[in-house]
C-alpha cells in the first residue's frame, strides 16, 4: 500500500502545477494544456501493456521499485522538455501500475 501512495505522489502531484504553468505562463487554454500532457498517458499505457506481456513472471517488488525510480527520474527532464519528462514519468507509471495490481491481489485466495 505504501507503494501505491508513493507512486501517486511522485507521478501526479506536480501535474496540477504543470497545468497551471501551461495555462498562465504559456497561454494555453485548459483543453490544450490537457492535451500537452497526453505523452504521460500514452507512455504509461504502452509500458503497462508491454510489461504485462514480457515481465509477467517478474517480481512486483522489482518492477514497482524500478517504476518508482523512473517516476522520480522523470521529474528532472520536465524542467527542460515537458514532453520528454512526461514520457519518462509515463514509463514509470506503466511499470508501477501492473506491479501494484499483482501485489494487491497476491494475498487474495484464488
Amino acid at each position: 500500500m505504501l507503494v501505491c501512495a508513493m507512486a501517486g505522489a511522485v507521478a501526479f502531484a506536480a501535474l496540477v502545477y504543470t497545468s497551471i504553468q501551461l495555462q498562465s505562463a504559456e497561454g494555453l487554454d485548459p483543453v490544450h494544456a490537457g492535451l500537452a500532457m497526453t505523452p504521460l498517458a500514452l507512455a504509461g499505457f504502452l509500458t503497462s501493456t508491454l510489461e504485462g506481456r514480457f515481465l509477467h513472471g517478474a517480481s512486483p517488488r522489482l518492477t514497482a521499485g524500478a517504476g518508482l525510480l523512473v517516476n522520480g527520474a522523470g521529474c528532472l527532464p520536465q524542467i527542460w522538455s515537458l514532453p520528454l519528462g512526461l514520457i519518462v514519468t509515463g514509463i514509470g507509471v506503466g511499470l508501477v501500475g501492473p506491479a501494484m495490481g499483482a501485489a494487491v491481489m497476491a494475498p487474495a485466495p484464488a
